[in-house]
């Protein structure tokens, strides 16, 4: 699908998912690393938020993926201010 040019920070809502999850909030749910380090190598924006308020690394605690909360740890900017 990434080869098509779809967007990796569309929010899921072709099946009326009332919740507005990102496809990297379904893969943290699911504790699919692969395809989280897919979609972070692709863009996928880690402080968007579903309907709820939650980002992709709070379903990773939420769901215990510890190997995904890791790699979101890894990827995000230091805030140096």
């Amino acid at each position: 699908m990434l080869d098509l040019g779809v967007n990796v920070n569309d929010v899921m809502k072709p099946h009326n998912d009332p919740a507005g999850r990102t496809p990297l909030m379904d893969a943290a749910i699911s504790g699919n690393i692969e395809l989280i380090e897919l979609l972070i190598d692709a863009g996928a924006k880690l402080d968007a938020v579903d309907e709820a308020g939650i980002t992709a690394a709070g379903w990773a605690t939420h769901e215990a993926a510890r190997d995904f909360l890791a790699k979101i740890i890894d990827e995000l900017p230091l805030d140096t201010s």
